[in-house]
């Protein structure tokens, strides 16, 4: 990804805050695969930051796809403040795996639905298939990430988010992967024509 962003980087605004978006999610998932052999501090505060860094910069990203205005402001940012205080929070003073999971879960649920808004609101003639799949990539990102946090409460989690066994968690986490390899192929496709 960083040999293709360097190689094909033409300033495109786009371009960029897709790579963002990537490597936030690779970042964040190293400190939380680190998780109990690196202060909670990076694999949890740091490493759900980082990943709400990397939401907004793919939700501006698709508003670069689409021509829109993706420019970071103070409403972009704002979020990423309340995820980070939020983990500190329940991380060191009021201990809550199943808030911290809670609240990451409705913020990345939000984000994609303003994302597949962008797409259904804005979806072009000329690349219609794609800003169409894209609304469908965007809703299961939601849905999985709302189911999440519909069903955190009901269910014993353990304190090593990826030893616990329970499907729903790998939802988002499959998402994920999945956001990725549609976006880079997406962008490619866009950029070449």
């Amino acid at each position: 990804m960083i040999y293709w962003y360097k190689t094909h980087n033409n300033n495109k605004k786009e371009q960029q805050l897709i790579f963002y978006f990537v490597l936030c999610y690779f970042l964040g998932l190293i400190f939380i695969v680190l998780r109990n052999k690196i202060p909670d501090f990076f694999s949890i505060v740091l490493s759900n930051t980082i990943f709400a860094v990397g939401s907004v910069s793919l939700y501006l990203g698709s508003k670069a796809i689409l021509k829109l205005d993706s420019k970071w402001y103070i409403q972009h940012i704002i979020p990423i403040i309340i995820v980070f205080v939020g983990h500190f929070t329940f991380t060191y003073v009021y201990y809550n795996t199943q808030f911290r999971i809670f609240s990451y879960s409705l913020f990345a649920s939000a984000f994609s639905f303003l994302s597949a808004h962008l797409f259904w609101k804005y979806k072009s003639k000329k690349y219609f298939l794609f800003d169409t799949i894209s609304v469908f990539v965007f809703l299961t990102g939601a849905l999985s990430f709302l189911l999440v946090a519909l069903k955190v409460n009901l269910i014993d989690v353990s304190t090593y988010f990826f030893n616990n066994s329970k499907w729903i968690f790998l939802l988002p986490n499959l998402y994920l992967f999945l956001i990725v390899i549609w976006f880079v192929s997406l962008l490619l496709f866009r950029l070449k024509n």
